[in-house]
């Protein structure tokens, strides 16, 4: 649209602008589709696009020899630090997803979470289904092991791209499946599917138990997700506020915590998660009706390392929303609009409120 054009309906026909945009990305998203099916068809075959992402991928990692007699048949989810894999979130999403589709099928799954961390730190199986997988019997001989990459996306067609890209890696399959995924095709069974798979480690379970013993009974929960918008937290988008904007920034967000926390029952506390540890302490000295998991936040797909402390607190914080009796994401200009208390809501069935301001 000329500018000219676009000013004034921007002036003049507000109540369209939003709608307008929408339908502008949904063309655009559904525009890919047509590169997407020709992804697919290569995936299929098992052979993929010369120039392609996917193949640049497979030529980086996976070598044309070493047959072995040791690899374990079954597709398995690959958090290795090939690839930028997302927050715990998505890829908690990206297995559950996954494990959602082989169910019934006979196929055995697998979990290889070894980067940043092993997941069995933190995260072990219920009893029900043993995803673990010895490191030695995972190939990466492209006669053996074909691996796909399943993103999650705007696009409106994108849980069917989901679901095609893994059923088509599947068709005529080789020992292994190496999957790569953050998709996010099982909302709404979630909860079912991770109390198959998942319950806290002994190091997990003790520090969440201690935690709701510190609590003291029934609170709220409610997540910032502030992005490096306060300079303290490693990010893609590395935008950082001024000083003195950072300031009023703190100060609306506590407005609007404290317009929020009106309707908190006496006596219940309020679990307030963030991605700054500045938010945090600012907002903690502030309401003695907030409860902060003490430590350091970091990105786990983009702090690498030995991160003990920050890894437990993430799980410790998604654990704690899960017991919440009521779960609320804040969002406001360019804060994320972040799936990490949404999922941990779905998780621990508690009811969940997207709060935008």
């Amino acid at each position: 649209m000329h500018p000219i054009l676009r000013n004034i309906a921007h002036r003049c026909f507000p109540f369209l602008v939003k709608p307008y945009r929408k339908g502008r990305d949904w063309l655009v998203g559904f525009g890919k589709f047509p590169r997407e099916l020709r992804e697919i068809w290569h995936i299929r075959r098992k052979q993929y696009e010369s120039g392609s992402d996917d193949r640049r991928f497979y030529d980086k990692y996976y070598t044309p020899d070493h047959v072995s007699d040791h690899v374990e048949a079954g597709v398995i989810y690959m958090a290795d630090g090939r690839m930028l894999h997302g927050g715990l979130t998505d890829r908690i999403r990206g297995i559950l997803t996954t494990y959602e589709y082989l169910k019934g099928r006979g196929i055995p799954f697998f979990i290889h979470w070894v980067h940043p961390f092993n997941l069995e730190d933190y995260l072990v199986p219920s009893g029900k289904v043993d995803w673990r997988i010895d490191p030695e019997r995972i190939s990466f001989s492209g006669s053996e092991a074909f691996p796909v990459v399943i993103m999650e996306s705007l696009n409106p067609q994108t849980h069917v791209v989901n679901r095609l890209r893994l059923k088509m890696a599947l068709a005529d399959s080789r020992c292994q499946t190496h999957v790569y995924s953050n998709a996010d095709n099982a909302r709404g069974r979630y909860r079912g599917l991770y109390e198959e798979l998942f319950r806290p480690s002994e190091l997990l379970r003790r520090e969440v138990d201690r935690h709701l013993m510190a609590i003291g009974g029934k609170y709220w929960a409610m997540t910032f997700r502030c992005r490096n918008l306060l300079g303290d937290f490693v990010e893609h988008d590395n935008t950082v506020l001024g000083p003195d904007e950072q300031a009023g920034f703190m100060d609306r967000l506590m407005r609007e915590f404290t317009a929020v926390a009106e309707n908190l029952p006496e006596g219940y506390k309020v679990l307030v998660t963030s991605d700054s540890r500045k938010l945090l302490d600012f907002m903690k000295a502030r309401d003695p009706r907030i409860y902060v998991v003490p430590g350091n936040v970091k990105n786990i797909d983009l702090n690498a390392g030995e991160h003990r402390g920050a890894w437990l607190k993430t799980f410790t914080d998604q654990q704690l929303i899960m017991h919440a009796e009521r779960v609320y994401l804040l969002q406001t200009g360019s804060m994320y609009k972040s799936g990490f208390p949404r999922f941990a809501a779905e998780i621990g069935g508690k009811p969940f409120i997207y709060h935008k301001f």
